[in-house]
């Protein structure tokens, strides 16, 4: 094992154990068990742990160095703001100590949020980038975000993060409290165009990628796709307080964050090739389930307004149209999968539906074949069309009394 996979662990695995403590400790200390304090320690040990089994097996590849330099990051940030906020909520003015763990979280939650981002669409999945041509976005990227985490480290406290009589004890004053407030307002759209840039060169190796590439680049477009479409929901839905659509947002929001959390795991599964080609599977069952509930859905709720307009001057309880309702959507569910199944791998998993179809076309011609010489020949043109090998061939042991069976 090269000495940097050695160090990756060395680290790893001490700063995962501060981080289960930290959490715990923050959890006392702010109050109590929500999303954030649940789903970012499992992001920052689902980062920590995927990118030091990926250096460990793959040493030279930069994404699992992002990886693991992302899970650090954020595992000292849950760290930091646990164990200051434990001894500065009781006594404001602290101690030395937990003012420098404050000030050290300020600046690695910059790191925390922008590495991951900014880094891994320029290096995934390849580990490269996507030609010389990107080296200067590349550049731009680490020193911009060393600029903006050192302004934050030279900043006050950031407000609501703590009491705030804790001030940061390298926070400048005067001309250079202006000269930090002008990076500021320089690099906040300079990060979004060099995110844009990123992201984009995800897309151009899209477009370029075949073969294994582009399966791997489907594992983190799924995912990315799923995070991306239910904190979209979430934020429509964010400004109910209660009813249906609190529920929503809810729910929108858990599923985003934590499609986020389990992103590292993806991209271990997806560079490290395991079960790599699962994931147009993945694709179609997911398109079609999301489907079917929204088909269902929209044929319950008709239903039973339908029904409660027809029978409302009879009965006055709708008792009946939701009985009538889940009836019909529970006799609906298996002709409606099939359909929606099928219309999606059309569409999404081509291959292995016509693959299917080449099969039970085989099996159909089978049962009224009887000349041995056709069944070999339809058999090895049927495994060609399906499967594509390389090469193939048939082998039949020859019979007791001559002849092969």
């Amino acid at each position: 094992m090269a000495a940097r996979s050695v160090a990756a662990w060395v680290l790893a695995a001490p700063v995962g154990l501060l981080l289960i403590i930290g959490t715990l400790v923050g959890v006392i200390s702010g109050g109590g068990v929500s999303t954030t304090t649940v789903v970012v320690p499992i992001a920052a040990l689902s980062a920590l742990a995927m990118g030091t089994i990926i250096v460990t097996r793959l040493p030279h590849h930069l994404v699992g160095w992002v990886l693991w330099l992302d899970g650090l990051a954020l595992a000292l940030t849950v760290i930091t703001l646990g164990l200051a906020n434990l001894d500065l909520v009781a006594d404001p003015a602290g101690m030395p100590g937990e003012v420098w763990l404050a000030w050290v979280n300020t600046w690695v939650g910059e790191l925390a949020l922008f590495v991951l981002p900014l880094f891994l669409p320029l290096l995934y999945p390849t580990g490269r980038l996507p030609s010389p041509r990107w080296r200067l976005v590349a550049i731009c990227g680490v020193v911009s975000l060393t600029v903006y985490a050192g302004a934050a480290a030279l900043s006050p406290f950031p407000a609501g993060d703590f009491p705030a009589a804790v001030e940061n004890p390298l926070a400048l004053s005067g001309t250079g409290a202006d000269l930090i407030h002008t990076l500021d307002t320089v690099l906040s759209p300079v990060m979004g165009l060099l995110l844009v840039l990123a992201m984009t060169s995800l897309v151009i190796r899209y477009r370029r990628a075949a073969g294994v590439e582009r399966q791997q680049l489907k594992w983190l477009a799924f995912v990315g796709a799923i995070a991306l479409l239910a904190l979209t929901t979430a934020g429509l839905a964010s400004g109910a307080s209660a009813g249906p659509l609190a529920t929503v947002d809810s729910l929108a929001w858990l599923i985003g964050i934590g499609a986020l959390a389990v992103m590292p795991a993806t991209i271990g599964v997806a560079i490290l090739r395991y079960r790599l080609y699962e994931i147009d599977r993945l694709i179609s069952r997911t398109i079609a389930y999301a489907l079917l509930s929204v088909i269902l859905a929209s044929v319950f709720v008709a239903v039973i307004l339908a029904l409660q307009s027809l029978i409302s001057p009879l009965i006055p309880a709708n008792q009946l149209a939701v009985a009538a309702s889940t009836l019909l959507v529970f006799v609906l569910f298996q002709p409606l999968r099939r359909r929606v199944q099928g219309l999606v791998d059309r569409r999404f998993n081509r291959a292995r539906y016509d693959a299917e179809r080449t099969v039970a076309a085989f099996a159909d011609r089978l049962r009224h074949e009887v000349d041995l010489v056709a069944i070999e020949t339809d058999l090895l043109a049927t495994t060609r069309a399906a499967l594509e090998p390389a090469s193939v061939a048939l082998w039949l042991p020859e019979a007791p009394f001559g002849g092969r069976t």
